[in-house]
């Protein structure tokens, strides 16, 4: 069956996260070590297509295009203009998921976040007719924000984490997204409406960053998708490093340290903390 990786793509320090929301992020250079550690350790699926896929004004530089090219990595450059009104950078990965599903003909399509850089190849289990795997914060992530505020209902189990999809064709990027915008709608409308209905506050430095994983919970608790959650995906910066036979990938913002990221490489490999 034919399978293939995306990601979403912008300039270094010109994207949107680092314009509206205060983020430095250099997703031109993460984007090569992560397609470079996919090339490498993939296995079964190391040399599927790969896409690079900007949707926005913040295109990336001629160097970065030709490093891709090297890689074997297919660059789209098609601006959307919704994305001018976009308040946090999140909201490109569904766009990207219903764009490139509209695009390209594929059994299965996997998007990844540019900072998760894979150490082995993904489980064959987490590929499913009729399934979509969506990676999930366990209890003892480091990066389980919302919980660690108190104000995520236990009836909404653990906040669905993004960072790796897994899916067939279907509408499913096209109702994230749709959803998405429709909470944002509500949310922006009135906060205090927005938090009666779903029983939830929402803390101000997260707001926006929230509402795109809430999306999924949504859709989840609507039951039209059947979700399969992808807990310890990845070992590094914001996770708890708990590595078991799941665990693929390492996470990284560039810049990181250097030392660090090697030893998180070791651990990986060793399989165990040490």
């Amino acid at each position: 069956m034919k399978t293939i990786l995306f990601a979403h793509i912008e300039k270094n320090l010109m994207d949107i996260n680092s314009s509206k929301v205060g983020y430095k992020r250099y997703y031109e250079k993460e984007a090569i070590l992560a397609f470079k550690s996919w090339r490498k350790n993939g296995g079964y699926l190391k040399d599927i297509p790969i896409y690079a896929i900007c949707l926005t004004k913040n295109t990336i530089s001629k160097e970065t295009q030709e490093e891709l090219k090297k890689l074997n990595v297919t660059y789209i450059e098609d601006y959307q203009s919704e994305t001018d009104n976009f308040k946090n950078g999140y909201w490109l990965i569904p766009l990207t998921g219903k764009y490139i599903q509209n695009k390209i003909q594929s059994d299965f399509y996997i998007k990844i976040d540019l900072d998760m850089y894979l150490q082995k190849p993904i489980p064959k289990i987490f590929f499913q007719k009729n399934k979509i795997t969506i990676s999930k914060y366990d209890n003892n992530s480091q990066n389980n924000r919302w919980n660690n505020f108190n104000k995520f209902p236990k009836k909404y189990g653990n906040v669905w984490d993004t960072g790796i999809i897994i899916t067939e064709k279907n509408n499913f990027f096209k109702d994230y997204y749709d959803l998405l915008i429709s909470l944002e709608k509500e949310y922006l409308q009135s906060k205090k409406q927005f938090y009666k209905k779903y029983l939830i506050k929402i803390p101000e430095d997260f707001e926006y960053g929230f509402l795109e994983e809430f999306a999924i919970t949504i859709l989840n608790l609507e039951n039209k998708y059947n979700f399969i959650p992808y807990y310890n995906y990845c070992a590094g910066e914001f996770y708890n490093n708990e590595i078991t036979s799941d665990t693929c990938f390492l996470h990284y913002h560039i810049p990181f340290e250097v030392k660090e990221f090697f030893k998180m490489k070791k651990i990986l490999k060793a399989g165990k903390i040490k």
